[in-house]
């Protein structure tokens, strides 16, 4: 069910449901604040009006991102009577078979998916390419050490992309049944 299209009623009864799924995109151009706060007033709401499990799933896995939204999570938990776990797609792809050495951004498993949902979005595929970033540096300008890919896209089918799809899905199935589970 979508949140967005219950009635008072219907969202009643799902609150003796356990657990709600919050997908996030990402808000790169508006900085990592303005998420943290509108994620923050999300969960907020949604404990107040009697939700305590959610799972918030990112597809967009760069740290900066990703520690917004745990830090909005763990202000809301941090308030009591809240269960939030905090992911991107990405963490349960490269702990994964699909995940190959150097595999990331625009690489083979991104460029797959794309290709299962929306081939047309997809112009071209650069070889292979690897994040030459000190390990641990913040630099100004990545470009000048990365040419916005890694991994290798021409490996990429969208027989893969839905394969990978698949497993994500299993495997937030069985996060949702987890936290499901899990004492508030």
């Amino acid at each position: 069910m979508r949140l967005a299209e219950m009635t008072s009623a219907d969202v009643r009864r799902l609150r003796q449901k356990p657990v709600l799924l919050l997908p996030v995109g990402a808000i790169e151009q508006h900085g990592p604040h303005l998420l943290r706060a509108y994620v923050q007033d999300v969960l907020a709401e949604f404990v107040r009006n009697g939700f305590r499990r959610v799972v918030v799933v990112s597809g967009h896995a760069e740290g900066v991102h990703l520690a917004a939204l745990r830090t909005a999570a763990k202000e809301v938990v941090d308030r009591g009577a809240a269960d939030i776990t905090v992911l991107s797609d990405y963490d349960l792809i490269y702990a994964s078979k699909f995940a190959e050495p150097g595999e990331g951004h625009a690489g083979k498993i991104e460029t797959s998916r794309l290709l299962a949902a929306a081939p047309d979005l997809v112009k071209g595929r650069p070889g292979k390419a690897a994040n030459r970033i000190p390990k641990y540096a913040i630099v100004r300008d990545a470009r000048r050490h990365w040419p916005g890919h890694t991994g290798d896209p021409r490996k990429a089918t969208a027989k893969l992309g839905m394969a990978i799809d698949r497993f994500v899905e299993d495997e937030l199935v069985r996060l949702v049944r987890a936290a499901a589970k899990r004492k508030v």
